[in-house]
């Protein structure tokens, strides 16, 4: 914003000029605590990005009628030499008419008190300009006309929203300025900037919280009940809390998970979900109702309301997008993933198994699954994923057994849909030729069912010999235990995945206990502590247990200990109890996503994807 007081002086400058400078002061003012104020905030376009879509994900649109023009485009430097802003460069003859659209993309904003934005006239003279709010199932409301002050600084609009009463702002629609020539002919241009919905703290995750079918209202619960409680009791009451995530966290109109909830330090709704999400929601949803949580016909209710959304839900050759917003139901992000739909089909599979209601609807919903299309024949492996926009497959695969994705082959091979010969194209350990990786693997050929793999490993060093183990990517604990939520590995390749898993697990516990001195154990991919650098989640491992190895940091996620409650009870018990002892770790829906066991500091998120595991194990 240019300033307009200048190294002069003062007594020189006119009240009104004095004036402006204070206007435009406050417009700094405000711009420089964005941060401060973003809580209370849901800016809808600052017009610093593209003008294909807002910050929003709406489009900019614009309709005209009889003689008028009306074109959006950037500023330049003559008009404002500090900003992007918006500019309306419009001309009208009498009685002409023209719209100026902000898409708004179906937003919920219903906690908010008002609509602001900057405005900027070129010209003192200037049309009839009113505000239309308009809602996802057609209810509008008009503003009266907008005072305008007759002066070319800036000007900031407040409209509270009692203006736009009928509107639901659960669902919003489109924002519209509209344009009207009384009488004469109008040139001139319109400059805004910063359009925004203003409330309460948190007014946007307020908003969004009135979707749920509850939210939590307090941080921390007390956990000396459940540290004076036996294993079985401990454990069922952890199973319980955490349900309440799934019974609560879902969307109450489209029947989806949410794929996050951060209760402090402050409260942020992710209204979205993916393919993994539903799927692990699903299979939840069957545990529940295993562990008495809800009878059959609640649990029967719920995946019949869910998989009628997920048929409808924009897929490709058979396949779901990677993140799909639970409030509009729009595709977030485009990309087919080979191990997101792996999962949803597992839990389909699970589902036509528990509900006899939903086989026909799980049995199309997976014969629809075009998992073939991701397959490489070439090399025998399935692609990572496939991009729709521009119509490519990834260059890598999913090239590793000891992979969370090699649920991806056992659906795969397993629906006969790729060739049983795949299973033996993923590596057991990558070939010795490359060199980058953390061991050079130890093994030799084998056959299986007319199938040569090397049948390699790598070793870790215990405490009074050699482990050998077959790595994952980055040594986290839910590569290996993951698909053993579906896959009963331990007895079904007690010499092979099974022992594996074992050893994995053996593995974790002696490094965070005896070589790092930590008082806990768990090292997966999760949310982060506050203070961590990368930005609410990361991936977290033994490092000597990976190809690549992921680091540590320190920071402990409870998914990763529960998912070996078949492979070491007492330990996980244990594990449980030291987490409750030492740390603010536990809420109302069980155990915080991670915790760095040094400092203390918790992550004080749920994520579907852990909480599923969790519940599941």
């Amino acid at each position: 914003m240019r300033s307009l007081l200048r190294k002069r002086n003062l007594i020189i400058l006119s009240v009104i000029v004095l004036l402006a400078a204070i206007g435009g002061a406050v417009f700094r003012h405000v711009r420089q605590n964005k941060k401060i104020e973003a809580t209370r905030s849901k800016f809808v376009a600052d017009f610093n990005q593209s003008f294909q879509r807002n910050l929003v994900g709406g489009e900019f649109l614009v309709e005209t009628f009889g003689h008028a023009t009306l074109n959006m485009t950037w500023s330049d430097k003559e008009l404002e030499p500090k900003r992007q802003t918006a500019v309306l460069n419009y001309h009208l003859e009498q009685d002409d008419r023209a719209y100026w659209v902000i898409g708004l993309n179906a937003l919920d904003i219903s906690q908010a008190t008002s609509l602001q934005f900057w405005v900027r006239l070129t010209s003192q003279r200037h049309p009839e300009v009113n505000l239309e709010l308009v809602d996802y199932d057609g209810g509008t409301v008009f503003t009266d006309r907008l005072a305008f002050k007759a002066t070319t600084n800036w000007q900031k609009m407040e409209l509270p929203l009692s203006l736009f009463e009928g509107v639901n702002l659960n669902r919003l629609s489109r924002l519209v300025f509209r344009f009207r020539a009384e009488q004469g002919t109008y040139d001139g241009r319109f400059l805004i900037d910063d359009v925004f919905f203003w409330g309460p703290p948190n007014v946007f995750s307020e908003s969004l919280k009135d979707n749920l079918y509850g939210f939590p209202e307090t941080v921390l619960v007390d956990t000396h009940p459940l540290l004076e409680l036996p294993p079985q009791y401990l454990l069922r009451q952890v199973a319980a809390d955490t349900w309440k995530y799934f019974e609560n966290i879902v969307d109450r109109e489209h029947f989806l998970p949410l794929n996050y909830i951060q209760i402090a330090p402050q409260v942020i709704v992710g209204d979205y979900t993916s393919p993994t999400d539903i799927g692990l929601y699903l299979m939840s949803v069957v545990s529940a109702m295993d562990l008495g949580f809800i009878d059959p016909q609640e649990a029967s209710d719920r995946v019949q309301r869910t998989l009628q959304q997920v048929q409808e839900l924009p897929r490709y050759r058979g396949l779901w997008h990677n993140y799909y917003n639970t409030t509009n139901l729009q595709v977030t992000n485009a990309y087919i993933s080979s191990v997101d739909n792996a999962w949803l089909a597992a839990s389909l599979v699970v589902i036509r198994q528990a509900f006899p209601l939903t086989r026909t609807l799980a049995d199309n919903l997976i014969n629809e699954m075009d998992f073939a299309f991701l397959y490489d024949p070439e090399v025998g492996q399935l692609h990572v994923g496939y991009d729709p926009e521009t119509e490519e497959k990834s260059e890598h695969h999913y090239g590793l057994l000891v992979s969370e994705a090699r649920i991806a082959s056992v659906m795969s091979v397993g629906l006969k849909l790729v060739p049983e010969e795949h299973w033996f194209k993923i590596y057991r350990t990558l070939p010795e030729s490359w060199d980058w990786q953390s061991q050079v693997p130890q093994g030799q050929n084998a056959s299986y069912r007319g199938q040569t793999l090397f049948q390699g490993y790598y070793e870790y060093p215990t405490e009074n010999e050699k482990t050998f183990f077959v790595p994952s990517w980055g040594g986290s604990l839910f590569e290996f235990l993951m698909p053993s939520l579906v896959v009963d590995e331990q007895n079904s390749a007690p010499r092979g995945l099974g022992l594996n898993n074992q050893r994995a697990v053996d593995i974790h516990i002696q490094y965070a206990l005896k070589e790092k001195r930590l008082p806990v154990w768990g090292l997966s991919p999760s949310a982060t502590p506050p203070e961590h650098a990368a930005g609410g989640y990361a991936e977290f491992g033994v490092p000597e247990l990976g190809v690549k190895g992921y680091p540590d940091d320190g920071i402990v996620t409870s998914h990763a200990s529960v998912l070996a409650i078949n492979l070491a009870p007492a330990a996980v018990l244990e594990n449980l109890r030291q987490l409750l002892k030492r740390y603010r770790i536990y809420g109302p829906y069980g155990f915080y996503d991670a915790v760095n066991a040094r400092t203390g500091s918790v992550a004080h998120r749920y994520l579907a994807l852990d909480q599923g595991m969790i519940l599941i194990a």
